[in-house]
């Protein structure tokens, strides 16, 4: 299962590579473009805390055909989540909310929208990291059905 996850970035931290068959459905709606569009990118690194680095992260990000999806509320997106599919497993990364739209059901319309995404590609399996510590995005991911897969560490000299 590891050939198909790259990591872009070293983090000194746990990660925990989670998979998932299942469904949910939420009321949020999402937008899904293929493309990275600007609002999408501010989104998603603002959230991120990687702003500083905003050109190396968005050549990264286009290097390889995705699915951006947002969630936004009139004003801006509020939202983000990226797909990535290679052959009938899909990648769910970018999972970013802003703070002041947390728990609003926002990151569950993301992932549900992502399922669909994948399902509409006959993916079988959707995988994901999270660092360890996420507690709150680890709940989130096993109620939406993920489980831990795997494990591992980065180490930083």
């Amino acid at each position: 299962m590891r050939s198909w996850l790259s990591a872009e970035y070293v983090v000194d931290d746990d990660l925990v590579l989670c998979v998932s068959a299942g469904a949910d459905r939420a009321r949020v709606r999402v937008n899904v473009s293929v493309e990275c569009a600007a609002d999408w990118f501010d989104c998603y690194v603002g959230v991120d805390g990687r702003a500083e680095y905003a050109a190396e992260v968005k050549r990264i990000l286009e290097r390889t055909p995705s699915l951006y999806l947002s969630a936004a509320l009139p004003s801006a997106v509020v939202g983000t989540a990226r797909l990535t599919v290679i052959d009938d497993v899909a990648v769910l990364s970018c999972m970013a909310v802003r703070p002041e739209a947390r728990r609003q059901g926002i990151a569950r319309a993301l992932i549900s929208a992502a399922r669909d995404a994948a399902r509409e590609r006959d993916v079988v399996a959707i995988g994901l990291q999270v660092v360890a510590s996420n507690t709150p995005a680890r709940a989130l991911y096993a109620a939406a059905g993920f489980a831990e897969a795997d494990g591992y560490h980065y180490r930083v000299r």
